[in-house]
């Protein structure tokens, strides 16, 4: 390894490049995580061992009761745990979502204080949300994402949780909501936290205090479109996931081939941040790559084909590629 050398696009390794790149509602959710309180819970647990009860989930460390999981479903809603990239969410979705796909639903983010290390962590959290639930159950028109870990979302998994999230289940994603009851409940203006600039979906600033929403008497700030981390993900993964094994040398995968082959990458995911974006669309144009996005019962697909090939009317292999994305 040269610690020396530089290649073309080497930069985007690096945290400076990313300055300015995490969601817009990055400042408020880890005001959130820092200032809500993990309450003291009086869900009954059963006794015995969770891990071998019946609905225990290994992957999510979460016991999903069958009489809570029917208590839902008869009401017309699914409850599930998921875990991913080490942080937990709950799914809780209306089970036509299940049989419907031409029908999208609006989404309402909550951010949890529970311990995941804990089997009960979900059964703690539909239970201290209960009455909420049942308001979305008689709804019918909306679907819940609960995160839920000790302190702030530190590696800002939301982001990717909610893109998973909006792939599994119809989501209407023009309707996305944040459950902004702990900073009213505590007096505070989130104009007033630092690092937090409240913007509409189309780009223009707006005060969140005025912003806000009532569900019967819940609060909630829309975030459509503001949600999403325009760092890297894969650059993410490579130099800082907590998953990477202690032998994996960082350092000398930068500054060797393959950190060379993947700076390209890197760049096009910081030039460009919408699959939409016509520059982007206009950077396969120049490289003979038509580039179409098409959305088929509310779940987007993309092609890409050589134009030469299309104009020629050539039969050309089929690769499919499958990727949670928003």
């Amino acid at each position: 390894m040269n610690k020396y050398a530089h290649y073309e696009n080497m930069e985007y390794w690096f945290d400076d490049a990313w300055k300015g790149k995490n969601s817009v509602i990055d400042e408020l959710t880890q005001w959130i995580g820092k200032n809500d309180q993990l309450v003291p819970s009086d869900f009954p647990i059963p006794e015995g061992d969770p891990t071998q009860m019946e609905g225990y989930q290994t992957k999510a460390n979460s016991v999903d009761l069958p009489e809570v999981v029917n208590y839902w479903k008869e009401k017309g809603m699914r409850f599930h745990a998921f875990e991913m990239g080490c942080k937990h969410w709950i799914a809780f979705v209306p089970e036509e979502a299940f049989t419907d796909d031409a029908k999208t639903y609006k989404v309402l983010i909550i951010l949890e204080q529970q311990d995941p290390e804990e089997p009960w962590w979900a059964m703690k959290a539909m239970h201290h949300h209960k009455d909420l639930n049942e308001m979305i159950a008689a709804r019918g028109d909306t679907m819940l994402v609960y995160m839920c870990c000790i302190g702030p979302d530190h590696d800002r998994q939301l982001s990717n949780i909610l893109q998973e999230a909006t792939v599994l289940f119809p989501a209407d994603l023009d309707n996305v909501y944040l459950d902004v009851s702990l900073p009213l409940k505590l007096g505070q203006k989130m104009s007033e936290i630092p690092g937090f600039s409240y913007q509409l979906p189309d780009g223009t600033a707006a005060d969140p205090d005025a912003s806000v929403e009532y569900w019967n008497e819940f609060p909630v700030l829309k975030v459509t479109d503001i949600w999403g981390n325009l760092d890297s993900l894969t650059r993410g993964l490579i130099m800082y996931h907590k998953m990477n094994d202690g032998m994996f040398d960082r350092e000398r995968f930068v500054y060797g081939l393959s950190g060379k082959s993947l700076a390209e990458a890197l760049r096009l995911e910081h030039d460009f941040t919408h699959v939409d974006d016509p520059s982007y669309i206009e950077y396969w144009a120049k490289q003979g790559i038509v580039y179409d996005i098409q959305k088929t019962k509310n779940r987007r697909w993309i092609m890409m084909a050589p134009k030469q090939a299309i104009e020629n009317n050539e039969k050309l292999p089929l690769v499919v590629g499958l990727q949670e994305v928003y």
